[in-house]
Formats: structure tokens, C-alpha cells, sequence
């Protein structure tokens, strides 16, 4: 659902995006990393300026989302780091810090999954199978990362 939320609408090109490219682009900036969603989609002209009208309607949600959660991360952070507390003190420091974190990723993730319903809902034809084996290819991705992951462990 992340790769889906931070991605930005670019044009189509002629060259072939069978894959995601490596590079951040010529600017090195992240924006540009899953541009090749939207082109694999094919989506037309008015698709897309659906999908910046959303993101443009969202972008405020979307950055006090973010900040919120980076605010929770960065107060964990502190607190896991804190040398001052005792270490009962610390850690229950920690451990509210992290609710505060997991309450701030959800309100985030929420907001992605609505991105991602609605761009599911303005598909047609070909792209909702493509948008399809795209979730599917993520899902799978996801899962072998969980089982190399549950591999590691004795």
C-alpha cells in the first residue's frame, strides 16, 4: 500500500518500465522511484489528473499524518535512548511512546488505503488486472521478506 501513497503521476514515456528502476532519477529524489506504476497502468489523461486532484484534496491529512508519526518516532527514539531515567522508568517510557507510534502509523496507513481504494475505484479494464498482479506481486514480495525473516531465527 506504501509503494501506491508516495508515489507522484508522471507522464507516459515510450520506453519500456517492465520493472522498477534502481535509480532515484536524475534528481535523486525519492518521488520519482515508483513512477513506473502509473506507466505500467497506462492510465489516461483524466485518470491521472483524478489522482493529483485526490492527492492535492489529501495533502494536508497526508502531511500532518506524517509528522505525527515521525513526531512519535522521534519521542521513542529519545526515550529508548534517555540515559537518565532508571531502567524501569525507561522502560515504561518506551513502552508509551511506542502505543503513541503505532496509533500515529495506523492513522497514516489509513489514509494510503483510501489512496489506494481510490485509485482502485477510477480503473478500468485492463489496469484493474494490472493494478491486481501489482497488489499480488507485492503480496508475495512481502511474504518471502516474512519467511526469509522467520528463516533467521532459530
Amino acid at each position: 500500500m506504501a509503494i501506491v501513497a508516495c508515489t507522484s503521476l508522471q507522464a507516459e514515456t515510450s520506453e519500456p518500465a517492465t520493472s522498477p528502476n534502481p535509480s532515484y532519477g536524475e534528481d535523486g529524489h525519492w518521488r520519482n522511484h515508483h513512477a513506473w506504476i502509473w506507466r505500467k497502468l497506462n492510465l489516461t489523461d483524466k485518470q491521472k489528473q483524478d489522482i493529483k486532484q485526490y492527492r492535492t484534496n489529501n495533502k494536508t491529512a497526508f502531511r500532518s499524518a506524517l509528522a505525527s508519526y515521525l513526531s512519535a518516532r522521534q519521542a521513542l527514539l529519545a526515550a529508548i535512548k534517555s540515559n537518565a531515567a532508571t531502567q524501569p522508568t525507561a522502560s515504561e517510557l518506551a513502552t508509551a511512546e511506542a502505543k503513541e507510534l503505532a496509533t500515529a502509523e495506523a492513522n497514516l496507513m489509513a489514509l494510503r488505503v483510501k489512496q489506494e481504494q481510490y485509485v482502485a475505484s477510477i480503473l478500468v479494464g485492463d489496469q484493474v488486472t494490472t493494478w491486481q498482479n501489482l497488489q499480488a506481486e507485492r503480496t508475495a514480495r512481502m511474504q518471502e521478506r516474512i519467511n526469509k525473516l522467520n528463516q533467521a531465527n532459530p
